[in-house]
């Protein structure tokens, strides 16, 4: 296949959690508090790419997403943009 030889990172999701923000207060809701934070995996993640040099001198880099990391993909494209040296797409 035409990705075969491609470098891949897959930062899963199952929820939408990735782009739900990094808020301090934690929203209400019924008797519980949730806590917004999922944009800290993402960035924990672009942390590491970058610690390894891994991120910022690839000669193309394709960021993809289904469903829910569709949108995710979307949301976060200029952050992954303003990573790498490389073609962004």
């Amino acid at each position: 296949g035409y990705f075969t030889n491609w470098h891949k990172v897959l930062i899963k999701s199952c929820d939408g959690g990735s782009f739900l923000g990094n808020t301090t207060d934690p929203i209400k809701y019924r008797d519980k508090k949730l806590h917004f934070r999922g944009s800290q995996n993402v960035m924990q993640a672009v942390t590491y790419l970058n610690k390894i040099n891994w991120l910022k001198n690839r000669e193309e880099v394709v960021l993809i997403g289904s469903f829910n990391a569709g949108i995710a993909a979307l949301l976060w494209s200029d952050y992954f943009k303003a990573q790498t040296n490389g073609k962004f797409r």
